[in-house]
């Protein structure tokens, strides 16, 4: 074992659990001998947790200490429970520490009063970096600071409940990166990034090709959100996180330069027709409302409007009916996996009849998930029933996973005859 070369073991200590509180395993490591304290010390700094309390206070007095340790830092999540700025020694002494670290690619920062200094040092940041928050606050001066956006290195956004209008306004100013990649919005958030173009009629996302948001829940949000999305030309992901009841009412439209790239739709169907249409999606994952459960084909129709055929199909409360699998093997032939959340009384008898009969119109199926609130038991007629219908599918693919209500089951094909090998 004393023979492996030094760069094997940092790759079995890269493997060991480096996670704030359970850095125990590195911390034996560390102790073991002089040259495993060598390799894997950078490892123990690399993430770190600062809140307020006395731990803290001996890991500030070490970053402080030792200027190397500051140098492997790389990940740091920041928690001072909404400390004003002088309030109290430690919050105080773990802004200054943060604003000394120059190597960090992961920030989260919760529940923390930013100051005049942590807002340069994000915007001067050397690497590429990923910024996540929630509830953070900031003062009116430091909300006004005018700084150059494009100094930022920042590649991913991930902006939960902002509730303090100066932090929300301070910090939606990030994604105003040229590097930006990742931008995930919560409520609060989303209004404030969708005002950013009418402020900044030049800026394009170049780089964006990742974005959720809230769903815009009136007609001048809507318009705010359209208009953004123009700024977006290689935006290949798309999530919008549904509020029940909050559609906006249109009718709206999406020129066709808007996002041509548009790949993968996640968001209610109400807004999954803008998108959908003449783009090139392989995935969609729609949720249906009272109001569509029963469109059946049409429903099917609309979301089959894309450029490229689809993928992966994704229902989320849709009323079972006879020829629902019908439907979606008539418009997405290709479809590699489907999953129904389906409401109303449907029992598992019902949905391996029409299994039987249809699903062998999907030959590229490699995954079926049905999930619904009846069940009936799982039992050796189900399986029998599930192997029928596997072995009618003139498909290529030698394996299938089918998930029924809270059973999965995992086939494969072994000299042309399907076998079920795991059922939980």
């Amino acid at each position: 074992m004393s023979d492996l070369y030094p760069e094997l073991w940092l790759v079995i200590f890269n493997a060991l659990d480096n996670a704030p509180g359970k850095k125990q395993d590195l911390l034996s490591v560390c102790q073991a001998s002089q040259l495993f304290l060598q390799l894997a010390e950078p490892l123990l700094f690399a993430n770190i947790l600062l809140i307020n309390g006395h731990l803290s206070s001996a890991l500030i007095s070490v970053l402080r200490a030792r200027v190397e340790t500051r140098h492997w830092v790389q990940s740091i999540e920041i928690n001072t429970k909404r400390v004003y700025e002088g309030a109290d020694s430690i919050a105080q002494s773990i802004r200054n520490i943060f604003v000394q670290l120059h190597n960090l690619r992961n920030i989260r920062i919760i529940h923390t009063w930013l100051t005049d200094d942590m807002v340069y040092h994000l915007y001067h940041l050397q690497h590429p970096f990923t910024f996540s928050c929630w509830n953070l606050y900031c003062s009116d001066e430091t909300a006004k600071l005018d700084l150059d956006p494009r100094t930022l290195t920042i590649r991913e956004l991930i902006l939960d409940e902002l509730r303090e209008p100066n932090a929300a306004a301070l910090v939606t100013r990030l994604a105003l990166g040229p590097h930006l990649s990742l931008l995930h919005l919560s409520r609060t958030a989303s209004l404030a990034i969708f005002q950013i173009p009418s402020g900044n009629v030049n800026h394009s996302f170049e780089k964006l090709q990742d974005l959720a948001v809230s769903q815009p829940i009136d007609a001048i949000a809507m318009k705010q959100f359209l208009d953004f999305l123009a700024l977006c030309p290689r935006l290949s992901n798309l999530k919008i996180y549904t509020r029940r009841n909050a559609v906006a009412r249109g009718p709206f439209t999406l020129p066709p330069t808007s996002i041509p790239l548009l790949s993968s739709f996640n968001g209610p169907y109400a807004l999954a027709t803008l998108f959908v249409r003449q783009r090139p999606l392989h995935a969609i994952e729609v949720e249906l409302h009272d109001t569509y459960r029963n469109l059946g084909r049409e429903l099917m129709s609309e979301l089959a409007k894309g450029a490229t055929p689809l993928r992966d199909l994704d229902i989320s409360e849709i009323l079972w009916h006879d020829s629902v699998l019908l439907d979606i093997a008539d418009y997405f032939p290709r479809l590699q996996c489907l999953k129904l959340s389906i409401t109303g009384e449907v029992y598992l008898t019902f949905v391996l009849d029409r299994f039987m009969s249809d699903v062998q119109r999907l030959p590229q199926l490699q995954s079926l998930i049905i999930l619904s609130e009846y069940s009936d038991m799982h039992s050796a007629e189900d399986l029998e029933l599930e192997h029928q219908a596997l072995e009618s599918l003139g498909v290529s693919n030698d394996s299938l996973t089918v998930v029924r209500f809270r059973h999965t089951t995992f086939w494969s094909r072994k000299g042309g005859k399907w076998e079920n090998h795991t059922t939980v």
